[in-house]
Parts: C-alpha cells; sequence; structure tokens
C-alpha cells in the first residue's frame, strides 16, 4: 500500500507560500494504469510517483498527462523533504492506495 504525502514545495523561509504537490514514497506500488487517474483526481499541478529512491526513478503526472520532468517533483525529492517541502498546514493530509 502506497501512503500519498501532500507537499508544499518553494516555500518562504517564513513557511509562507509555496506550490502544493502529491508523492508516493513507495510510487513502485502504485499501478502504472491507475496513476494518470489519481493523479487527475488529486487536482494537484503535479502528482509524484517515486520509483525507486536510490536511483532517482520517479514519474511526474498532472491531472491531465505524464511530464518528462517538473522542477515541483524534483525539489521535492532531492529535498528531502527539508526545507524545500513541507506538509502544509490544513492540507490534504494522506490517503493510501492500494497496488
Amino acid at each position: 500500500m502506497a501512503t500519498l504525502h501532500v507537499l508544499k514545495v518553494f516555500v518562504g523561509e517564513d513557511g509562507a507560500g509555496g506550490n502544493p504537490l502529491g508523492v508516493f514514497l513507495e510510487g513502485g506500488a502504485v499501478p502504472e494504469e491507475d496513476r494518470q487517474s489519481i493523479a487527475a483526481d488529486l487536482g494537484f499541478s503535479e502528482t509524484v510517483f517515486v520509483d525507486d529512491a536510490e536511483r532517482s526513478e520517479l514519474r511526474i503526472f498532472t491531472p491531465g498527462t505524464e511530464l518528462p520532468f517538473a522542477g515541483h517533483g524534483v525539489a521535492a525529492r532531492a529535498g528531502g523533504f527539508g526545507n524545500t517541502a513541507t506538509a502544509p498546514a490544513g492540507g490534504r493530509g494522506s490517503r493510501q492506495v492500494r497496488g
């Protein structure tokens, strides 16, 4: 089962601003044929599925298509959920998806 993490990326030093996105750290557990519909359902500008964290393999979907690259998703992954990405206050929380 994969858990959705709702994060804000490109947040100011004071915690203001930023853009929310979804990240599935266990993206390999989400069937490929379900990823586009999950991204559309969530409605974030991007939803990231991390398929192999050690090799930095990930796939990024908007509500309408898969992207070859997107700054939000890469920042969330590269930031290790430190200063670059934080869980938003009052955000959508987490969601689990069965593979």
